[in-house]
């Protein structure tokens, strides 16, 4: 936003002084949490994900990054494992190399009972196909979505709460969440 001539902290100051609960922070990278995390740190209603982006799946592997993510998300204003899922319309490293760093992120959020955060871009058949092998325990967020709303269907139930769209902000198109947070001290994503 900043590049943009927008200062991310004014906006999320005027969002929350038009009652807005909460703000929750999506990094792509181990790099990119941790400029998110000192930039935002002061914010108490601003949350985070730590994961690693499909765009890191040619360069990076998870074995090496797996430690210093299980630190990112063992801290406290971290709610959700992400952004994580499948992009093949920018076809970042091999195939088989972003469902690898897809699936052991979820088997990660899994062990660590977090939610995931799903970037989904033309991958939606392969997106529910890791998904039936290896469905997210807890609810989650559809952040990038590129399929038809009616796609979601399919989805698993009742684990995925919001389709995120890049031109329409956010749209539930499923959503079941509980009166209260599953996670001690840490807000429902709802």
């Amino acid at each position: 936003m900043e590049e943009k001539g927008l200062g991310a902290i004014e906006i999320l100051r005027e969002c929350f002084e038009a009652e807005m609960a909460y703000g929750l922070d999506v990094a792509v990278s181990l790099e990119d949490f941790e400029e998110r995390r000192s930039r935002l740190a002061h914010l108490d209603r601003v949350y985070l994900t730590g994961g690693l982006h499909p765009s890191n799946a040619g360069s990076v592997s998870f074995e090496t990054q797996e430690p210093k993510l299980r630190e990112a998300l063992s801290m406290q204003k971290v709610v959700a494992l992400g952004e994580i899922g499948l992009d093949w319309y920018r076809n970042h490293g091999t195939p088989q190399q972003q469902r690898d760093l897809f699936v052991s992120q979820i088997e990660l959020a899994n062990e660590l009972r977090m939610p995931v955060v799903i970037h989904n871009r033309d991958a939606t058949s392969d997106i529910l196909d890791v998904f039936a092998a290896h469905p997210p325990a807890a609810e989650s967020v559809m952040h990038c979505f590129s399929a038809r709303p009616r796609s979601c269907e399919a989805l698993p139930r009742p684990r995925l709460l919001h389709i995120v769209r890049r031109k329409r902000h956010l749209q539930a198109v499923r959503g079941y969440p509980p009166r209260r947070s599953p996670y001690p001290g840490r807000p429902h994503l709802s």
